[in-house]
Parts: structure tokens; sequence; C-alpha cells
């Protein structure tokens, strides 16, 4: 694979662990466009300490661009917005690398060691933290700055198991008809 020089060659990449509520984990096997990926919701506190870790890293990117006199258009956002408001990070992996060999999450239990042959999927409001690698990039194509997030490992501090099918109705069979219940009214 043909290697290019990066416009940011100072400011390094970062691991940055973040602690948060998963959502839409895809860990076990790629997506529909070739990654795996997982949304993070992180607590308010969580959310205020990455956001100044990755907005220095952002900020001391965005000067090494100026000062080799490229133009800057703006900086694309980490963070995305749900449609309840709701603040997040959503972290990618390339299903291969760049050898084209492929990647692996590896999965953690709280205590840190590794679940060899994890075969659970993430389900929504699973709490989890995430091992990030944030590494900023200068695009060309449309003169922006940003941050590029993608995930290695996810340690599961507690399971929500996410279950395929079903209609997420409860099993009332014990319950009375409505035609009974209008049996017990008294007039």
């Amino acid at each position: 694979m043909a290697k290019f020089k990066s416009v940011i060659e100072d400011t390094q990449a970062e691991v940055i662990f973040l602690r948060g509520k998963a959502k839409w984990a895809q860990v076990l096997e790629p997506n529909q466009y070739g990654d795996f990926s997982i949304n993070i919701y992180p607590s308010s506190e969580d959310l205020e300490d990455y956001t100044k870790r990755v907005e220095d890293i952002r900020d001391r990117a965005l000067s090494e661009v100026e000062e080799k006199g490229k133009k800057i258009n703006g900086v694309n956002e980490v963070f995305k917005e749900d449609e309840d408001g709701d603040i997040y990070i959503q972290a990618k992996l390339p299903e291969k690398n760049y050898d084209n060999k492929p990647n692996k999450i590896d999965i953690v239990d709280i205590e840190g060691n590794l679940i060899e042959d994890f075969d659970k999927l993430i389900g929504n409001g699973s709490d989890v933290v995430v091992k990030l690698y944030t590494k900023p990039y200068y695009m060309n194509s449309n003169k922006m700055v940003g941050i590029s997030t993608k995930f290695y490992a996810i340690q599961i501090v507690r399971l929500v198991e996410y279950s395929a099918g079903g209609n997420d109705f409860q099993n009332l069979s014990s319950e009375k008809t409505s035609d009974e219940k209008q049996d017990d009214i008294a007039f």
C-alpha cells in the first residue's frame, strides 16, 4: 500500500478510555458497511473529560495545519446527537487493517481479564468502557480538520444481552380478556 505524507505530523494519536452506555454495538461481526461499530453514551462527567482531551488534540492539529499554510474550512465534530437530544460518540473499526488482515475487538470482563470466544450480543444500555484510538486528520478534499475515533477493546461492566426476535409484548395469557373484565363490572 502506498504511503503518503500527512499534513499533521506532530500531533500524535492518543488512547482514551471512555465509560458509558452502549447502543448499536456490532463487535462480533462487521456491519453491512464492513465496520465493527459502537455508539457510546457517556455520563455528563465522562463526556466533559473526554471533550477536553479530544478538543485539545484537535486544536493542536488545527494549529499545525494552519502553520503549514493549508486552507481550513472548519472542523468536524466528534460528537453526534440522537433523536432524543442525547450526545454520543460513534467509534468504528474496519473489518480489515491496512495490511488486509482481519481486525478483532477484544472483550474484557469487569476485572480486566480478556474473555476468549466471547459470543454474546451487547445490547443497548450495557455499561461499558471502550478503548478509543483518537487520531487527528486533515482532509484535503473538503479542507476540514477532525478526529478519527477507532476502538479495539471493550470492557463489559454490566451486560444487557441483546435478544433478537419476539415482538416485545409480555405474556398476559393468565389475565382475563376484555370481555371477561366487562362481566366483572357491577352495574
